[in-house]
């Protein structure tokens, strides 16, 4: 009732019932190459009326920290919040400036912070300047718990995130390369065959 009152997509409510109901999302039809793009539409819609019907019942804050390092779709979902002006959704968007995009996404980047600097809404905080090391993404340490690793990436793939997805396979493929971590073969085999899903859909 409550995917169909957010008019969430026929093929997004499987796998966003599986993902509530197990953490692991499963689709029952595979992404079309040539739907990618809406279905992308699509989900972000989604999360954004979930998020209002939500919001509407109890009060949301949504804190997103190092959000010059978000990839489109986070950036996407962030720009119809706003310009959706929910009530009751409040929006941190944790930002350091030192680090400024310069990929293919720093029009809408722009786009987006100028909004915000119209409305009045940023401020700027300062810094520590206190250089903390940076965290493994994934949490790969020592340990590779790859059994965790494949599901974060299923989730991600399959929620249509495929930029996040081609960070975490470039970060596992340097930790294979570089830092000797030992993989056994049918391991490499399934992130390659993920991350070659990924290029198809991406159009790379």
């Amino acid at each position: 009732e409550f995917l169909t009152k957010c008019q969430v997509y026929e093929l997004h409510r499987e796998l966003l019932n599986s993902y509530y109901e197990s953490g692991n999302c499963k689709r029952v039809e595979e992404i079309l190459w040539d739907e990618v793009e809406y279905e992308q539409y699509r989900m972000t819609k989604t999360i954004g009326l979930m998020m209002q019907e939500v919001a509407a019942y109890k009060p949301i804050v949504m804190v997103v920290n190092r959000f010059q390092m978000v990839g489109r779709s986070t950036i996407n979902l962030v720009n119809l919040l706003i310009e959706k002006n929910i009530p009751n959704l409040g929006i941190v968007l944790g930002v350091n400036e030192a680090h400024i995009r310069k990929d293919s996404h720093l029009a809408t980047w722009k786009t987006l912070t100028e909004k915000l600097g119209d409305l009045g809404q940023i401020y700027h905080i300062g810094s520590s300047e206190e250089v903390y090391p940076q965290k493994n993404i994934a949490g790969l340490n020592s340990y590779v718990d790859y059994a965790k690793i494949f599901v974060q990436l299923n989730n991600i793939i399959e929620l249509l995130d495929f930029e996040q997805a081609k960070e975490y396979f470039l970060y596992i493929e340097r930790r294979i390369k570089f830092e000797e971590v030992k993989v056994e073969d049918s391991v490499k085999l399934s992130i390659y065959f993920m991350h070659a899903k990924v290029a198809i859909l991406m159009g790379d």
